[in-house]
């Protein structure tokens, strides 16, 4: 399994070179009943599951090799039989090494999971496919005195959907960009960068994509502001051809120690393979993205504030975006927010509560999709090796499709090793923050 391959470089590549790496890992039992566990509009069916669970983080900020990873795998065990029992995980990760020291890096980043093959169905097993995206290579600076410096990257990138999609592809992506210090807290560039993709299995064209960019950046105590303007196209096999603005805007403001807000904004022509491991790396609002071969021009507007105080803990994201698909009638516009609060109710004693909506409305045959997900959990701290929760999560959708709404209430119980329990706060921060490590 592809999956076993690249957690056992990532993690020989991190706990070999590393010198003072956060570990947190642990196991624990979960079970779970839903009174509709099919998801369906008429019928539900109340299924009982066993899952046990393995929760694994990484974290190194300092030293030669920098990052962190979240893992998790599950195996969901129906008891009734009403499904086929499955397992489910999730790797996500992203660490620089430097090779030569402010000379020489190399980037690696992947991400691992069971995600949906079309966000229109239910979320069932029978709706899942393994899918693993992984971008890795080298990055050289050259500095000719402190105020100019140029880059050269490139980049291997695989894009791995299972057996149940033919859209396998690899990615190689090469990068030049030229950056001159205006003063000491703003800087201006420019780049070009050239990707192939090449499509591995079934009738899918290859493609060509290019694009060329200038930037602005200035960065103060409290604040970072960036803007960026340019062209991209996408050239493929078959002898079409798509051009279109590429525009990027990024703002992040500290109001206080423990209080921000983050701004972001773009507009280029993508595909699903570079997006999905950009949302997983990045952080906020993980949309689920169709599985598809197509290049579609994305415009997207996303806002993310935390706070934390000495009781009260909380995340806010919200995210819009237009997808604008070449070939295939998938348009569709996106709305999705998500809000995470937590209550310290005493030392050993954590509620927590999430709250998770979005509308996907597809353009070409009217169809709109309203999702809710409420997820509430308290967390009691037995001992120092051990953790036990109670939890409820209600999720609904309503759809033009009268066929396609559901309700579904599920249940549960866990208890396990206190580090499995760790593991997951401190992988739920990596992504509130995004995962990168500077």
């Amino acid at each position: 399994m592809k999956l076993r391959a690249i957690l056992a470089i990532f993690l020989y590549g991190t706990i070999t070179s590393a010198s003072a790496l956060e570990v947190l890992g642990g196991v624990s039992g979960r079970y779970e009943k839903s009174n509709n566990i099919l998801q369906v509009s008429d019928g539900p069916q109340s299924e009982d599951m066993l899952v046990p669970r393995v929760d694994l983080t990484l974290v190194e900020e300092t030293g030669r090799v920098r990052g962190s990873g979240a893992l998790y795998f599950e195996n969901v065990d129906y008891r009734n039989n009403i499904l086929q029992d499955q397992q489910q995980y999730g790797l996500t990760t992203a660490w620089v090494g430097d090779v030569v020291e402010n000379r020489l890096r190399w980037m690696f980043e992947d991400s691992a999971s069971r995600r949906l093959l079309d966000a229109r169905d239910t979320d069932i097993s029978s709706n899942r496919t393994d899918q693993n995206l992984l971008s890795t290579g080298p990055e050289l600076n050259f500095s000719a005195n402190s105020r100019d410096e140029l880059l050269l990257s490139a980049r291997y990138g695989h894009s791995w959907y299972g057996d149940e999609v033919s859209f396998d592809s690899e990615r190689y992506i090469g990068r030049a960009a030229l950056r001159h210090r205006l003063s000491e807290v703003s800087a201006i560039g420019v780049h070009y960068e050239m990707t192939r993709t090449h499509y591995l299995e079934g009738d899918v064209y290859d493609y060509d994509r290019d694009e060329v960019a200038a930037f602005i950046s200035r960065v103060l105590a409290r604040s970072e502001i960036r803007f960026e303007a340019g062209y991209n196209r996408v050239m493929p096999e078959s002898g079409e051809r798509f051009g279109g603005v590429l525009a990027n805007v990024s703002w992040r403001q500290q109001w206080r120690q423990n209080f921000h807000t983050r701004l972001r904004g773009d507009w280029r022509l993508t595909d699903a393979g570079q997006e999905a491991i950009s949302n997983a790396i990045d952080g906020g609002v993980d949309i689920d993205l169709i599985v598809t071969n197509d290049v579609y021009e994305l415009k997207t507007v996303g806002i993310s504030s935390g706070w934390n105080g000495r009781v009260w803990r909380g995340d806010l994201f919200v995210r819009a975006e237009q997808q604008d698909y070449d070939l295939q009638l998938l348009d569709q516009n996106i709305v999705a927010a998500e809000i995470g609060l937590q209550r310290e109710i005493s030392q050993k004693t954590v509620f927590n509560v999430f709250f998770d909506a979005s509308r996907r409305k597809f353009l070409d045959d009217g169809r709109i999709d309203d999702d809710y997900a409420v997820n509430a959990r308290v967390n009691r701290i037995f001992s120092n090796l051990f953790f036990g929760a109670v939890g409820a999560r209600q999720i609904e959708r309503r759809s033009s499709v009268t066929s396609a709404d559901f309700d579904e209430t599920v249940v549960y119980v866990e208890f396990g090793l206190r580090g499995s329990l760790l593991a997951r706060e401190r992988g739920r921060e990596l992504r509130y923050g995004g995962q990168r490590v500077n």
